[in-house]
């Protein structure tokens, strides 16, 4: 509603979930370059020519940034289903394991980030894709999958459930958003 104020047209959201952010990219490239289609994209949208040899496309050419839209850590989240309270628990139970831990994947830049975490740590698990973070996040709360690495929004609306656990950010301290 404000962006319709703001711009004084009609703004219609569609949700293109799916390919690691490839399917909404694909569309918002497509379109003509009029600044009528614009694309909120996470960091995922970065990532793709890294995690993606096949990306048709160079990003900076495609599309043109207008604004950061928000910043917001990762963080490290599994199913209370695990008896690990800590990373480096999470950690030890998924090297006692190897190949039985399911990760839920949901874009491209928490896929990346995981597989950061599994060469830094030696842990052998299984990613499972999601279309969007939503479907990922309700695989761990349905401990469908072990773990996923949401944006902390996702968390700090769960996390009171007891069906998920928050373990780590990925940043260098703690968000305000979750202190403890």
């Amino acid at each position: 509603q404000q962006l319709r104020e703001s711009l004084g047209q009609p703004v219609i959201v569609e949700n293109k979930p799916g390919g690691l952010g490839m399917i909404a990219f694909d569309h918002v490239a497509r379109a003509p370059a009029d600044g009528h289609t614009l694309l909120l994209s996470t960091g995922s949208l970065a990532m793709q020519p890294v995690v993606n040899k096949n990306f048709p496309y160079d990003v900076l050419k495609a599309v043109t940034p207008v604004s950061i839209f928000a910043e917001a850590p990762l963080v490290f989240a599994i199913t209370s289903k695990l008896e690990a309270k800590t990373l480096p628990e999470f950690i030890a139970h998924a090297k006692a394991n190897p190949g039985k831990i399911f990760y839920g994947s949901q874009g491209a830049l928490d896929t990346f980030s995981n597989d950061l975490f599994k060469l830094m740590t030696g842990v052998d698990t299984v990613t499972v894709r999601y279309n969007g973070v939503n479907p990922a996040m309700q695989a761990v709360l349905a401990n469908q999958v072990q773990y996923t690495l949401p944006t902390i929004g996702f968390i700090t609306a769960q996390e009171g459930t007891g069906r998920i656990r928050a373990l780590a950010v990925t940043t260098g301290k703690r968000s305000d958003l979750a202190p403890t």
